[in-house]
């Protein structure tokens, strides 16, 4: 899916604009749509990000250390 570069997984509570400026810097970006997650549940964005090793970047506070996305 990506190389050995940091890759993100941008929430959709987030800027699309967020997504293109991480692009723009060389880097890898998804939003939750580009992967068929749209209106998909925090749980599950957080642990497909997880399982494909993106660094997910979102405002929900559901996902700090909550154990949310394991579960």
């Amino acid at each position: 899916m990506h190389s050995n570069n940091p890759a993100f997984l941008i929430g959709e509570n987030l800027p699309v604009s967020l997504r293109d400026a991480i692009r723009l810097a060389g880097f890898t970006a998804y939003r939750p749509g580009d992967m068929g997650l749209k209106g998909a549940k925090d749980s599950v964005v957080a642990k497909y990000a997880l399982n494909e090793k993106l660094i997910l970047i979102t405002l929900d506070k559901a996902h700090g250390g909550s154990g949310d996305a394991t579960s």
